[in-house]
């Protein structure tokens, strides 16, 4: 007994027929896309992992990929203004190098501007994580940091106005913090010093305000304080130490070092960067500098100082920066 294929293979070309002409009829028309069909979803890049742990005193984004990263808060805006904000998931792909984020939640038919509703919408879409911060208000910094703090303020995110076409293109977050590496050379003076701590002005570096700039990017802003206490950086063990790629070289191994985020600072700007010897205090004010020898500090970049400090003063060797998602680094020297 034979059976013939045809009929089956003909059945089969109405359906793949019947599906390409669906296809090309949502691509082809401006009609409204079926309600709560559509659910915004967001495909996430952009925190690149590089061959070694650049920054091993934290989780997951400042090294470089999603790993941790559990959570982010997504805000969509419409034309007229409105805006909604709501909790999506993190699913990081094996290589942690991208993610997919849904929502932590099924959406309700109220979540209106969480749903496409046309093929030609376009939505502008805000999203950060850690979760729990809010755009336009204030985030106030450790005063003495600790190893976990910096998993809680490597603040990551992007603003992006994305169509239904393109809603698969992956949205690329960016870090939003500046960090800070400082390196205390070895001297006689200090390993004879009975107390010896780094501390940063408090001023510049204890808020920050994450906001949309006049680009419309997702940026973070230092806010001046209306406080004078100083800001304790992070003592790194010397085990973190020794997984440290400066970029560019590593320093002798260090008296010791020092680490911190900051909002980034753009303008003329020195490091104000306080060292305290047995009650005696050696300042790094503005006025330390002279025109070519200040550093704008850049989101995502990290600046490390190597610091000689002597009975009559200090020395400073600063390094342009090095970029999280590269490694690389420039030169630079200042001499106080």
């Amino acid at each position: 007994m034979k059976i013939s294929i045809y009929p089956f293979l003909f059945v089969l070309g109405l359906s793949l027929n019947s599906c390409n002409n669906e296809s090309d009829e949502l691509y082809n028309s401006s009609a409204d896309l079926p309600e709560g069909k559509y659910p915004l979803e967001l495909y996430a890049e952009g925190l690149q992992v590089v061959a070694t742990q650049t920054q091993p005193i934290s989780r997951g984004t400042i090294d470089g990929n999603w790993d941790g990263v559990e959570s982010v808060k997504i805000r969509v805006n419409n034309k007229q203004g409105e805006y909604q904000e709501k909790a999506y998931q993190v699913e990081a792909s094996d290589d942690k190098t991208t993610a997919r984020l849904t929502p932590a939640h099924p959406l309700e038919s109220t979540d209106k501007l969480f749903w496409w509703t046309s093929i030609d919408e376009e939505k502008t879409v805000t999203a950060w994580a850690p979760y729990e911060y809010g755009l336009d208000e204030p985030i106030e910094f450790p005063s003495e940091w600790t190893k976990e703090d910096f998993a809680k303020y490597d603040i990551i995110g992007v603003n992006q106005t994305i169509g239904f076409k393109d809603r698969n293109e992956p949205q690329v977050f960016q870090h939003l913090m500046t960090k800070f590496v400082f390196n205390l050379r070895k001297t006689p003076y200090l390993e004879n010093a009975k107390n010896v701590k780094v501390l940063l002005n408090g001023h510049l570096w204890k808020y920050g305000l994450m906001t949309i700039d006049y680009r419309g990017m997702l940026v973070m802003k230092f806010e001046v304080g209306q406080i004078s206490e100083y800001i304790t950086p992070y003592h790194l063990p010397e085990d973190e130490y020794e997984d440290v790629d400066f970029g560019g070289g590593k320093p002798e191994k260090p008296f010791a070092s020092y680490a911190a985020l900051v909002p980034p600072l753009r303008g003329i700007v020195s490091p104000l960067l306080i060292i305290e010897v047995d009650g005696v205090k050696y300042n790094l004010r503005q006025n330390s500098f002279t025109d070519e020898q200040f550093v704008e500090y850049r989101s995502g970049q990290i600046y490390v100082f190597n610091v000689t400090v002597k009975e009559n003063g200090v020395d400073v060797t600063v390094g342009e920066s090095i970029h999280w998602g590269t490694g690389s680094t420039g030169s630079g020297e200042i001499v106080i």
